[in-house]
């Protein structure tokens, strides 16, 4: 909990052990994991946050830890979806990455999220060998510039044309349908709105602003906790209504008739959408929890299929070794192909928006 065990000096030394990890690894000239490629930027770590309770603070300090290990630090200046930051890591070709946030877990939580270079979550082997280097060094701090964010405007910018180049944004904003987005006050904020309003398509976002506390609920975009948007798509007669969680990473949705639409609808729809309108191919995963409506359109269209445990650790590691098109967990997380190898609420925002139409 913050305060009580997420403090400024257990974040210290956890980053300390990153970095730690991340100079061992760079003296010795091996990847990061055997997984990961090579880096162009063998001393730059990109740094982003979410909303949370002091989280901005939180981020501060790790990249001041980070810079007393004399690595280059790209700092993102205000809360960003987290997709958004692995998309930094990837783009920038960074040796690595860090977001403090709790994605959807309740208000009193804080974490600490490593990225790696190919722009998706750490692998196990790199975590645990953080974790055992804890307290092997006492902490080094350093200030961090106030232009440490200059690397990530363009990135920025290389983020929203992947967006709108993966979506026919401007066939959504010509419909004369109405939609309703909900961040659950986290870091999606105005982002999903940004992209589709414009034209005729009525966009509201309700819950846009910080609220370290959410609303009273946990930003897990779950039945229980979106009675809001279930109410605003009823009383705007709204085509769907669409929700991220409290980083971004995962979507949900509801229907026009504010039902919560789960998984098991939510995915059938997007890889309809990939194979019948994009004409796109690969592979498709889908955890033994998923719907077996995924099974009978894999088999359907003569897509390869692979069933994995529950947690998208597994699709992601797929995802990097195999042609895959669509993998998803049951609890929002989405990946597609041509994009990083990790969930993006915002990208499948749109993709559940789209395959609505």
């Amino acid at each position: 909990m913050i305060a009580r065990d997420y403090t400024f000096a257990n974040l210290e030394r956890v980053t300390q052990a990153y970095a730690d990890y991340l100079l061992e690894v760079i003296s010795t000239g091996q990847p990061t994991s055997p997984r990961e490629s090579s880096v162009d930027s063998p001393s730059l770590i990109v740094v982003g946050y979410d909303r949370r309770f002091l989280s901005e603070l939180f981020a501060q300090r790790a990249a001041e830890v980070l810079a007393g290990n004399n690595f280059n630090v790209s700092l993102f200046k205000e809360a960003a979806p987290t997709p958004l930051i692995s998309w930094a890591v990837k783009e920038l070709k960074a040796t690595g990455g860090v977001v403090i946030t709790a994605s959807h877990n309740p208000a009193d939580f804080n974490g600490f999220k490593i990225k790696a270079p190919w722009g998706g979550s750490a692998p196990p082997e790199t975590t645990s060998a953080v974790e055992q280097r804890v307290d092997a060094n006492p902490p080094k701090r350093r200030d961090v510039g106030p232009d440490s964010h200059g690397l990530l405007e363009p990135v920025i910018k290389s983020y929203k044309e992947q967006i709108s180049s993966y979506i026919d944004l401007d066939r959504l904003r010509k419909s004369s349908s109405s939609v309703v987005i909900d961040p659950m006050h986290g870091a999606g904020g105005n982002w999903v709105e940004s992209f589709l309003s414009g034209a005729e398509l009525k966009v509201e976002t309700i819950r846009a602003y910080r609220d370290p506390l959410f609303g009273g609920v946990n930003p897990e975009p779950i039945d229980n906790n979106l009675g809001a948007l279930k109410k605003h798509v009823l009383e705007n007669k709204a085509l769907v209504g669409l929700a991220t969680d409290g980083d971004a990473d995962r979507v949900g949705a509801v229907n026009e008739l504010g039902a919560t639409m789960t998984m098991h609808d939510v995915v059938p729809l997007i890889l309809l959408h990939l194979v019948r309108q994009r004409k796109m191919t690969g592979a498709v995963v889908r955890t033994f929890s998923q719907s077996v409506l995924l099974k009978r359109i894999a088999v359907a269209h003569n897509l390869k299929l692979y069933e994995t445990p529950i947690g998208f650790k597994y699709i992601a590691e797929l995802m990097l070794k195999d042609d895959i098109l669509i993998g998803a967990e049951e609890s929002g997380g989405i990946g597609v192909k041509g994009h990083i190898p990790e969930r993006d609420g915002i990208l499948n925002s749109g993709a559940r928006l789209t395959s609505a139409e």
